[in-house]
Formats: structure tokens, sequence, C-alpha cells
């Protein structure tokens, strides 16, 4: 009778429950999403189709983590949505354990779980076969695991997130400094050998792919060649919105008859460098305007997009405006209300939220490049509830 309570409270535990919950919650959005795919999706598919073939990448842009991904999806379950719906799901009881980690609050850490579980970009991106739902999965298991002062098995999901999305990239080394003060308590020495064995795995899990851009480009390229690409779409003279929209916010006019994809890197590179140079009024406009993009409510759709577009703007427009308000107040609230131990503690995803968004005020913003950071948003929230659910002595068993 004992063995059938345990086996009882196993299956019937409220994780295992949520957890269940969320995938379902994905598969039906998956299965009725009247949302479109975007263009990166369909090109994402095809390199998945490339990336383990005698044929080379086409895509001077992409790095190979989600191609990758996505091959996985396809040979393991012979789907390519089933991996992105899975991480998603798990990534509900990874929220919960990081925020354990955190605060020593396992009521928090069940709020923080269901919020995880409901969060509508989360379910979103679970099914748009785009990189910001591996991304997050990879990089807040990593994050999660240096918590649990695990680095051997933080490292390389850390590193796994970078060859997804390599937005932040090296300065994950200042985020990794941040834990090594404030949660593994380490002196010098212990930081630079934190260091040190970070870079050790980034070359060891990088080394493939650097072997095969130089076959590529017959030199040594770490990432892609699209730092110039991202940098002169967000800063350019015809840029007036603060977005990367091809003819709208930049054209490739600049590159014109250039094939080299290193040469025209580096043109639009160095082009981008002289317009920030010689107009740092115009630059810090842009920046602004990037900000307001980066944490608007709504998507930047424009205005016809909305009132005379399909009722399907309008309701994504509505859900993400109550939404993220709610994710705003909440952690506003949220940092009234932390002590000097709990900032102490939080400093890496504080490091973490202001990188990311430095670096997309410098080259583009979107709210699809928000999403990366809301979970520092969705915990910060997680932890303003629990605090007014203590209050008014509500119990989440």
């Amino acid at each position: 009778m004992s063995k059938f309570i345990n086996i009882k409270k196993y299956f019937f535990n409220y994780y295992v429950i949520l957890f269940f919950f969320a995938l379902i919650l994905r598969i039906l959005f998956h299965l009725f999403s009247p949302i479109d795919y975007f263009p990166d999706s369909i090109s994402y598919l095809k390199l998945s189709n490339l990336i383990f073939s005698s044929s080379k990448i086409d895509d001077d842009l992409a790095m190979p983590g989600y191609p990758i991904f996505l091959f996985l999806s396809s040979k393991i379950f012979f789907n390519y949505f089933v991996l992105d719906i899975l991480t998603s799901s798990i990534l509900v009881l990874v929220a919960s354990r990081l925020y354990y980690k955190i605060f020593d609050d396992e009521q928090g850490a069940k709020i923080c779980a269901f919020l995880f579980a409901i969060y509508p970009f989360n379910i979103l991106y679970s099914s748009l076969l785009l990189t910001e739902n591996s991304f997050i999965f990879f990089a807040i298991t990593g994050y999660t695991f240096l918590y649990y002062k695990k680095i051997f098995f933080a490292f390389p999901f850390i590193i796994i997130s970078i060859l997804i999305r390599p937005t932040i990239d090296i300065f994950n080394i200042i985020v990794i400094i941040l834990f090594s003060i404030f949660i593994f308590k380490d002196n010098l020495k212990n930081i630079i050998k934190k260091i040190l064995i970070f870079f050790i795995f980034y070359c060891v899990i990088f080394s493939p792919w650097w072997f095969y851009n130089y076959e590529r480009y017959g030199q040594f390229v770490k990432l892609t060649p699209a730092l110039g690409h991202t940098l002169y779409s967000g800063n350019n003279s015809l840029n007036k919105t603060g977005g990367g929209n091809l003819n709208e916010d930049f054209n490739f006019d600049i590159i014109k008859g250039i094939s080299d994809p290193l040469k025209r890197d580096k043109i639009m590179k160095d082009a981008a460098i002289k317009f920030i140079i010689e107009n740092p009024d115009k630059f810090l406009e842009l920046s602004f305007k990037k900000f307001v993009r980066f944490f608007n409510v709504i998507p930047n759709y424009k205005k016809d997009d909305i009132y005379n577009g399909e009722i399907k703007n309008i309701l994504i427009s509505i859900i993400s405006a109550i939404t993220m308000l709610g994710l705003y107040f909440f952690s506003f609230l949220a940092l009234i209300n932390l002590d000097k131990e709990k900032i102490k503690r939080l400093s890496p995803l504080f490091a973490y939220f202001i990188i990311l968004t430095g670096i997309h005020l410098i080259t583009i913003a979107s709210i699809r490049y928000r999403f990366p950071l809301e979970f520092v948003l969705l915990i910060l929230t997680s932890f303003s509830i629990n605090i007014y659910a203590k209050k008014f002595n509500v119990n989440y068993r």
C-alpha cells in the first residue's frame, strides 16, 4: 500500500502535472495556431537538411546550433517541432529550480514554474521554428547549473546557446565572473581558473565549426561574417525606426557587386562605425528608438497592420500588451522589494539583461530580440506575486 502511495505521490507531483499541462498547451497551440511562420524558419529548415551533408551551408549569417537542433528533432522524433515543444515544457521545471536556488523559496518556485508554463511568448516561440526557444533553454539551464555550482555541466550548455544564437558570445565571461564573486564566493585565483575552464570548453565545442568555416572561407572565422550586416542594418542614413527591415531601414547598395562574404561584412561594418562616429546625435536618436522598440508592450506593427489588418494582429497586440504591462509592473515591485543579498544573487542575471539590451541598442531591436531576456522579468514577477501571496496566506501545494 505504501509503495502505491509513493507512486501516486510521484505521478501527481505539482511539477509533473505542470510539465504535462505546459506540454498540452504547446501542442494545442501548435495544432491550432493562426500565426504565420517567419522567413527565418524556412531558412533554418533548409539548413537542417544541409548541416551534415556534403553540401556547404549557403547562408553566411546562420550559426550551426539551431539547424543541428532541428536535425536532431527530425531524426529522433520524425518531426521538426517536437524538440522545441519538449524543451519549452522542460524549461518550466528548470525555471523552478533556478528560482529556488536564487531565493531559497519553494512556494515562489511553484509560482515561477506556473508562469513559465502559461507565459504566452514561451508558448508562441515553442512553435515558430526560430532560435529563441532553444537558445533560452540552453542559456537558462546553463545559468541554473551555475547556481548549483556545477560548472562542468553549466559551461557546455552556455556554449551551445552561443552556437545557436551568439548575441552575447564572449560577454558571458562577465556573467561568469559575477557568478564566481557572488555565488561561488571565489578569490581571484579561482575566478581566473573558471574563465580558463570556460575558454577550454569554448574552444573544444566550437572547433568543428571553426574547421567548417576555414573550409568555406579559407581563413579563421570565429562565428559568422554577420557582424557588419547586423551593425549596418541599425546604423545607416536610411534607418528611421531603429529596426532592421530590408529596403525600409537599410539596403545592400553599399555592397552591390561584391560576392565575397568577408569583404561584404567588412564594408558594412566599417560603414556602420563611420556613421556612428560622424553622426553621434543620430546614433543616440536611433538608440532611443531601439529602446522603445525593444521594450514596446505590443509588436512593432505599422498602424495599418493593426487597424486595417487581420483580427489576429489585434488579438496578438492585446495579449502582448496585457502580458508585458503585467511583467513590467510586477518586476518593478520586485526591484523595490529586493534586499542587498538577493540583489547580489541576481546580479549575474541582471548583467545578462543589461548586456543583451545594450547590444540591441547598438545594433537592431525588436520585441522578438527581447524574448531571450524576458525570463529575468518572469523570475522577478514570480518574486513579487509570492510576496503578496504570503501576505494573504496563499499556499501553492
